[in-house]
């Protein structure tokens, strides 16, 4: 059986206090990400920030301690993948939310016009990502991967992200869809009467003219 509600997910004691001073470290890279959330994505950012902010009204006990990794950041999820050789399969990430942003990080020493280069399978595209850039995707809708690491070149990557199943568990009434039909199936009825198709859904996206006027361009 799952979890009823949003949890904390368990890490290995060895690695936790790694990852805690990583997140107290609010980072010009964190403020980077928050510029970037609110200049070119303002209607998906107010979507995040009203879902975080029922999730902590409707979560207790030992849950309640579900929090965003870093302050500034609309993001419940990070993974910090070491190693110096870091190597992202094709794939899809079923567990973002379907139109959600997923910010990814190169960190490390390496030359970009032959380690890690990100491969956008749908597009077509093959982009060279340097130490230090953030690509942003959909990563519930694209394919992805990257190259492999040439000898000598190192490369670790940042990664966040949002889960929808959090969305989906707060659209439901603070409940799971099993949970809802099971005890009141009126409003079960009534939520299944509210779902969309994803092309109505596109409005969360920023237009053009709505980023510029929010950079001031």
């Amino acid at each position: 059986m799952g979890s009823q509600n949003p949890v904390v997910l368990d890490n290995s004691r060895d690695i936790n206090p790694l990852l805690e001073k990583l997140v107290k470290d609010q980072s010009q890279t964190s403020f980077f990400y928050l510029g970037m959330f609110r200049i070119c994505a303002g209607h998906l950012k107010a979507r995040y920030d009203s879902t975080i902010d029922k999730m902590h009204a409707n979560i207790k006990g030992e849950d309640s301690q579900c929090r965003q990794n870093f302050k500034s950041i609309t993001f419940m999820m990070a993974t910090f993948n070491f190693g110096g050789k870091v190597r992202c399969w094709k794939h899809c990430d079923q567990q973002n939310l379907l139109l959600g942003w997923c910010t990814i990080t190169a960190l490390g020493q390496f030359d970009p016009k032959c380690s890690t280069r990100f491969i956008l399978w749908e597009l077509k595209l093959v982009i060279d990502f340097p130490p230090g850039s953030t690509i942003i995707i959909l990563s519930a809708l694209m394919t992805y991967s990257n190259t492999q690491i040439v000898p000598g070149d190192e490369c670790t990557l940042f990664t966040q992200y949002m889960p929808g199943a959090i969305f989906c568990w707060v659209d439901v009434g603070c409940l799971t869809k099993k949970a809802l039909k099971a005890t009141n199936t009126d409003a079960w009825a009534e939520h299944k009467k509210k779902a969309v198709p994803i092309t109505n859904r596109l409005g969360i996206f920023s237009q053009v003219q709505e980023i510029f006027c929010r950079a001031d361009i």
